[in-house]
């Protein structure tokens, strides 16, 4: 049987080559990532310019990355049990891996329109690796951001 879940947060301060979401595998679970998406959440317009993403597959060994929070997975069904996996946001110490990082997707959002992103199929996590959602690059000057990336756990 599989459940939905989704990872967000809130106004946060954008910062250059940040973790704005790090989905963590746990054991006996498969973990499908269906949708990224991101966000200005500034009353007045942010400084013109293009928000770059990147989408990570980080196989084995994951040390978590620091300086953010670690939210908990809301369940959109709230019927369902709890989440399994674990997940972190706005670390600004971003994550890593003793192994080969695979790069899934890139891209770029404009700050004014915001990154709502779907793969053509959605990416799995398997146990003990994570799926690292982060912000590459902003336009200058202060921004804060909304994120939220949907999850579906199956098992």
């Amino acid at each position: 049987m599989s459940r939905f879940y989704t990872v967000s947060s809130n106004a946060v301060v954008g910062a250059a080559a940040m973790d704005l979401a790090l989905i963590i595998g746990a054991a006996g679970k498969v973990l499908k990532v269906h949708r990224l998406e991101c966000a200005s959440t500034d009353a007045a317009a942010p400084t013109s310019g293009e928000l770059n993403f990147k989408a990570i597959y980080l196989p084995a060994t994951v040390t978590n990355g620091s300086g953010g929070t670690t939210p908990t997975p809301a369940k959109q069904d709230q019927g369902d049990a709890a989440a399994t996996f674990t997940a972190h946001a706005n670390d600004t110490s971003q994550a890593s891996t003793n192994s080969t990082a695979v790069t899934l997707w890139s891209g770029a959002a404009h700050v004014l329109t915001g990154l709502d992103y779907m793969p053509k199929s959605p990416w799995t996590v398997n146990p003990s690796t994570a799926l690292q959602f982060a912000l590459v690059t902003l336009p200058s000057g202060t921004i804060h951001l909304d994120m939220c990336v949907t999850v579906e756990e199956i098992g």
